[in-house]
């Protein structure tokens, strides 16, 4: 009688949970949630890490709750995982991140039969990890899902190995001859996400600083220019930093919104460790640029990413108010273009800027509200109703016809008469100026306008033909 071979049973397959089953990194979620609801508590984390990594994640764990819903997980890692489930592979969860942290994970998808992570005083990373997977499966008898250079010991220890965005330094090292289940590849470049973290996009705003270059009449003046220059050079770098922290901080709310969970750090295509080191390098650069521009422009330049970043945590959240912030903010870009070529800021451009921002804040509110609709069972977003629609609306006209009267009330003041030998020119200024703010709000209206309708304007060919209408008649004026 001939002997039946027995079906090969596949090892257990032990999955790694940060880089590998999921694009985020667990601890540095929690810290970065721990920042903004208890930034007090950051001063502490050099006391925990003091006793042991296992006591840091444990208290971070205790002081925030992660969100496993929320994670930007691998997908094709996460159906890989499912088939192999469904053919009856033993599939277990093996992971540095706390115990606490983890059984969110396993909970939330179902996957793993078990689940090992860092508890007590087990830091389960590296040759830890690969002693306790060895001991309860023994040594050469399972397989390893992973990342890192961390996960080299373990599939030493490992019959296979799943190979999840792994580093071309870090494949080099692998065994040969440890043989390779499957491989996933990276689908798009982290410099390529760093870049599109840092929104270049949005740097166009940074032109407000040549305005006071412009309406002080020093666009022929070398030195003048140059200062505007790189005065233009520290926002965009300093823009760039807040805008990372504000994506940094808003991890959570971005991956429930329908467009900003796109977002590199949200959707996990770069690495959070990234987004925060690329932060100082930047404040670092923005400060060495500022050193060849007066002290006020540094002092200024500061202030706005204080009240930029203070925006971010609280204002932002709070109808009303942070329209006005917002349009503080862009002003302010205005008389920073004033301190780097020191020249003084007119108070009537100052209004003027206010009441044409506080439009431009609250076309960017109505237009949130106007998505709202179109999502069932979400009424309210960043403190406003959807029934405030009509409110915003009117009060953002009539901030765009406010900042028109400033003009013409500009327009008829002594200053005019003393800079301007033709200002009957200027006339024309207000109507160009007012047309572009209606037509935001009337295609706001149809349904047809950006998130940020700043960057909507520099993308409409009109906006350029009426800009350089303004700058001809301010040029025929003078």
């Amino acid at each position: 009688m001939q002997a039946v071979t027995p079906p090969q049973v596949p090892p257990v397959l032990c999955v790694d949970l940060d880089g590998t089953l999921a694009r985020t990194d667990t601890l540095l979620e929690s810290i970065i949630a721990l920042a903004r609801r208890r930034p007090w508590l950051l001063a502490l984390l050099p006391l925990w890490l003091l006793r042991g990594r296992p006591h840091m994640k444990a208290r971070v764990a205790a002081y925030t709750d992660l969100d496993a819903a929320a994670i930007p997980y691998n997908a094709e890692v996460v159906e890989f995982l499912r088939r192999e489930r469904d053919s009856g592979r033993t599939i277990v969860l093996a992971t540095a991140s706390h115990v606490t942290s983890a059984r969110r994970v396993a909970d939330h998808l179902g996957l793993f039969t078990a689940v090992h992570a860092t508890d007590g005083d087990i830091n389960l990373k590296g040759a830890r990890k690969a002693e306790a997977l060895s001991r309860i499966y023994g040594a050469g008898a399972y397989s390893y899902a992973g990342n890192s250079r961390a996960d080299l010991a373990v599939w030493e220890s490992a019959r296979s190995a799943v190979l999840v965005d792994v580093p071309d330094a870090v494949r080099a090292q692998l065994d040969p001859r440890l043989p390779v289940e499957r491989e996933f590849a990276r689908a798009t470049s982290p410099v390529f996400e760093l870049w599109r973290s840092l929104r270049p996009h949005q740097w166009i705003k940074n032109a407000l600083l040549a305005v006071p270059l412009l309406t002080a009449h020093r666009y022929l003046d070398p030195h003048a220019v140059a200062q505007t220059l790189l005065a233009i050079v520290a926002m965009c770098l300093a823009a760039s930093a807040i805008y990372v922290v504000n994506d940094l901080l808003d991890l959570a709310a971005d991956r429930r919104h329908p467009t900003k969970r796109g977002r590199p750090l949200a959707a996990g295509t770069l690495p959070l460790g990234w987004g925060i080191g690329v932060v100082p390098v930047l404040v670092l650069v923005a400060a060495l640029v500022s050193l060849a521009l007066p002290v006020a422009f540094s002092v200024g330049l500061a202030a706005y990413a204080l009240a930029a970043i203070v925006y971010s945590l609280w204002i932002k959240q709070a109808a009303w108010l942070d329209a006005v912030w917002l349009a503080g903010l862009y002003t302010l870009r205005i008389y920073l273009g004033a301190l780097a070529i020191g020249v003084p800021v007119s108070a009537w451009l100052l209004a003027f800027a206010t009441f044409a921002f506080l439009s431009l804040a609250f076309l960017k509110r109505f237009t949130e509200l106007e998505g709202l609709a179109e999502r069932p069972g979400v009424d309210r977003a960043r403190g406003y109703h959807l029934d405030f629609r009509k409110r915003v609306e009117v009060v953002g006209l009539a901030c765009a016809f406010l900042a028109a009267g400033v003009l013409v009330l500009y327009f008829e003041s002594e200053t005019v008469a003393v800079l301007y030998r033709r200002p009957w020119f200027l006339w024309g200024v207000g109507p160009l100026l007012l047309y572009l703010l209606l037509k935001a709000w009337w295609m706001a209206r149809r349904g047809r306008m950006h998130e940020d309708p700043v960057v909507y304007g520099f993308r409409q060919p009109d906006t350029y033909l009426v800009l350089a209408a303004v700058l001809a008649l301010i040029l025929a004026a003078r």
